[in-house]
C-alpha cells in the first residue's frame, strides 16, 4: 500500500517537472549512436528482472564495443555480478533515496559532473529514482521500455508489444538499438514509384 501511494506521488511530481521544464531539442539518433564514449546502465529495482538483465549486459556492451559503462544498482537483492560490472557499479542504499524513492541530493550531486552519452534504464516499468535520474541526467541519449509515466524523460522509447517474456522484452530494445548504430544502406522502401 504505502509503495503505491509513494509510485502514485512520484509519478505525478516528476510529470509536473517535466511540464516546467519541457524541452524540445532534436537529436540524430543515428549520429549520437555513433559517437557514444560514456555509458550509464540502470540495472532494474525489480528483483525478477534482475537476473535477465544481467544476463544480457554483455549483448549491450557487445553493441557498444568503444562504450566504458557505469552501472547503477537498483535492487537490494544479494546477486552475484560479474566481476567487471561489480567493479564499475555503485549500488544505491537507504541513504541515497527520499521518502518517494527518487535520488537524494547527495545522490545527484555525486552524478552531476559525470558526463554521460547515453543512458539505458532497463527498468520494464516505471522507477521514481531511475526516472528521475534520467531526468537529471546530461546524457543526450536516454533510452527505456516504453511506459506512459516516462515519456517526458526519455528520447529514445521502445514498444515491446506482443514480448511477453522479460528477456524478450530486452531482445527486442537490443535489436531497435542495434538497427539505429547501423542503419541499413538500403533505402528502397522509401523510394517513391
Amino acid at each position: 500500500m504505502i509503495q503505491s501511494v509513494q509510485k502514485y506521488c512520484s509519478q505525478k511530481l516528476l510529470k509536473l517537472r517535466a511540464r516546467a521544464n519541457a524541452q524540445s531539442e532534436m537529436i540524430d539518433m543515428a549520429s549520437q549512436l555513433t559517437h557514444i564514449k560514456e555509458g550509464l546502465i540502470l540495472l532494474p529495482a525489480d528483483e525478477r528482472l534482475l537476473p535477465p538483465a544481467v544476463e544480457k549486459l554483455t549483448d549491450f556492451t557487445t553493441l557498444f564495443k568503444e562504450t566504458n559503462f557505469q552501472y547503477i544498482v537498483l535492487s537490494s537483492m544479494p546477486f552475484d555480478f560479474p566481476p567487471q560490472i561489480k567493479e564499475n557499479s555503485r549500488f544505491i542504499a537507504k541513504k541515497d533515496l527520499t521518502l518517494i524513492g527518487s535520488p537524494s541530493k547527495a545522490f545527484l550531486e555525486e552524478f552531476s559532473n559525470k558526463r554521460y552519452d547515453i543512458l539505458i534504464d532497463l527498468n520494464i516499468e516505471f522507477d521514481a529514482f531511475a526516472t528521475y535520474l534520467a531526468s537529471k541526467s546530461s546524457a543526450r541519449l536516454r533510452v527505456c521500455l516504453s511506459d506512459p509515466h516516462r515519456e517526458p524523460f526519455y528520447n529514445f522509447q521502445v514498444s515491446t508489444f506482443g514480448a511477453n517474456e522479460i528477456a524478450s522484452k530486452y531482445n527486442v530494445l537490443l535489436k531497435y538499438l542495434s538497427e539505429a548504430t547501423s542503419p541499413s544502406k538500403k533505402l528502397d522502401a522509401f523510394a517513391t514509384m
